[in-house]
């Protein structure tokens, strides 16, 4: 592979490990801890973080032929600016979403995931979970232009357009609320957040797998094990790959099950941000929209977001009739689970993904301003 030729902090920090927090109040750290909220800064405070490649062909070697599912978000001369976001641990979980969407305590002890949850519903737990832990003038999803109504679960019932807390003239989240991460977001925060070391270019969260391509053919490839899977529409005939290298790091299929166990969170390795279950377990919501039968490349919506050649902090396609959803689950194959896969859904599916929390962190200093999701 090519050398990286562009990875610049707007304030210089290079490490290959490391788990930073923001500094907050007391009654915002009392308030986490009570919830059992883990934050993780990716990028940091009032820095930018920006990233190119003068090559995007490093997966290839694990995955034949273009396909746009397996197109990662850091492609060849596609210049990349993050802003600064902090995201959670872990997914939320069972418990947590009960407390807050049902106002009731869940079994004690449940670190299972919810599994009745539609991108509707995701949007509305981050709203409330903001007006808990911090105030409602914090929330970053209205069912308005104006940004004068925040969104409910009224509205997520009646699928009801979401507009977002975003400044297009300065590229930024105006309130730090949580939210979903885009998908940029999610896919730098997977892959360690670092291009200079080593896991960037690991297959999943954390670890790598053998490094070969796949071929049906050649026994001795036996890192990625084929079996046949019926009805797999996202696959060339219906390949489903077994890896029992993320076995540390995933809960996703390593082996053959005759029954797939949704499995407790946390319980596995984590990444070098210290973030985990980010392949495999459950599938995550993202911001970024899809079109209902298929999905946009990762470039179609960076024309709205470029500025002097850079595409800074874009939210992804202007749609909502389904989003993409990131990371893999407890039943999927290993290639589902690779930082790099791309899937949608649509935004009313219950029971397919997740949510790994994600907020702005650039502080007060950011004027509020409106920005509607969807075009007139």
């Amino acid at each position: 592979m090519k050398k990286l030729i562009i990875f610049m902090f707007i304030t210089l920090l290079c490490s290959c490990s490391f788990n930073k927090t923001e500094n907050h109040s007391d009654d915002y750290l009392q308030k986490c801890e009570e919830l059992g909220i883990q934050e993780i800064t990716v990028v940091q405070k009032d820095k930018i973080e920006s990233v190119s490649f003068d090559d995007d062909t490093f997966w290839k070697k694990y995955i034949k032929g273009d396909i746009i599912l397996f197109s990662s978000v850091f492609q060849k001369d596609r210049k990349l600016k993050l802003y600064p976001y902090v995201m959670s641990k872990n997914v939320v979980s069972y418990e947590l979403y009960s407390l807050i969407m049902e106002n009731k305590s869940a079994s004690s002890g449940v670190k299972e995931f919810p599994r009745t949850m539609s991108w509707y519903d995701a949007i509305v737990f981050c709203n409330e979970l903001t007006k808990m832990v911090f105030s409602e003038k914090h929330c970053v999803y209205y069912s308005d232009k104006k940004l004068k109504t925040v969104y409910t679960k009224d509205d997520a019932k009646d699928k009801k357009e979401v507009f977002i807390a975003y400044d297009m003239s300065k590229k930024m989240f105006t309130k730090k609320g949580y939210r979903l991460p885009t998908e940029l977001e999610w896919e730098f925060a997977a892959r360690g957040g670092n291009p200079e070391c080593p896991e960037w270019n690991y297959t999943y969260s954390g670890t790598n797998c053998g490094g070969e391509i796949y071929n049906p053919s050649n026994k001795s490839n036996n890192h990625l094990e084929p079996i046949f899977r019926k009805g797999n529409e996202y696959w060339v005939e219906g390949l489903l790959y077994i890896d029992p290298r993320i076995k540390e790091y995933s809960n996703c299929a390593y082996e053959i099950l005759d029954d797939y166990i949704m499995q407790k969170i946390g319980k596995k390795k984590s990444n070098s941000l210290g973030i985990n279950d980010m392949s495999g377990t459950i599938y995550e919501w993202t911001w970024d929209g899809a079109e209902k039968d298929g999905m946009y490349p990762v470039d179609a919506s960076d024309i709205l977001y470029k500025t002097e050649g850079w595409i800074q902090n874009p939210l992804g396609p202007e749609l909502q009739e389904a989003h993409i959803i990131k990371g893999g689950s407890y039943n999927s194959g290993a290639y589902e689970c690779c930082v790099f896969f791309r899937k949608y859904e649509k935004s009313q599916t219950s029971g397919i993904a997740g949510i790994r929390l994600c907020r702005s962190i650039q502080g007060e200093k950011i004027k509020e301003s409106e920005y509607k999701h969807n075009k007139e």
